[in-house]
């Protein structure tokens, strides 16, 4: 998976290269939105294995704070992470052909927009799953 966001940063960093003051910070949020979409995807997926439709009730009831723990903390580790390394990514992926740059591309669309597909499909089938809850919190 390493390999795999150190080229999403690059494109979606030389995407963005027009903007002189951006530093990469806009590739960094972009990364971390759907590192942490996958994470809480994989959180909320496992809750209904563990636990009752009333502990999840009570979990989902305060499930802001873990995101902005889990959003603040991917945000953070990629911004130490990724800054200044535009230019190693650049002298890696220079020599690519067009061809690769475009089915690379569209992976890397494709697979941000998946992510946001799994994510609101397992979290509007954990809510279905909690509504089956008689109690209200």
């Amino acid at each position: 998976m390493k390999f795999y966001f150190d080229y999403f940063y690059y494109r979606v960093a030389k995407f963005f290269l027009k903007y002189p003051t951006d530093k990469g910070v806009r590739a960094i949020s972009i990364i971390s939105l759907m590192q942490s979409l996958i994470v809480l995807s994989m959180i909320e997926g496992c809750l209904p294995l563990f636990l009752g439709k009333i502990a999840i009730a009570r979990i989902l009831s305060k499930i802001t704070w873990l995101i902005v723990f889990i959003v603040s903390g991917s945000f953070f580790f990629n911004y130490l992470k990724y800054p200044r390394r535009y230019s190693e990514f650049d002298q890696h992926w220079q020599n690519e052909t067009q061809t690769k740059k475009i089915v690379k591309g569209l992976l890397i669309v494709i697979s941000f927009i998946i992510t946001f597909i799994v994510y609101a499909y397992v979290t509007s089938w954990l809510y279905r799953y909690r509504s089956g809850c008689t109690n209200s919190f």
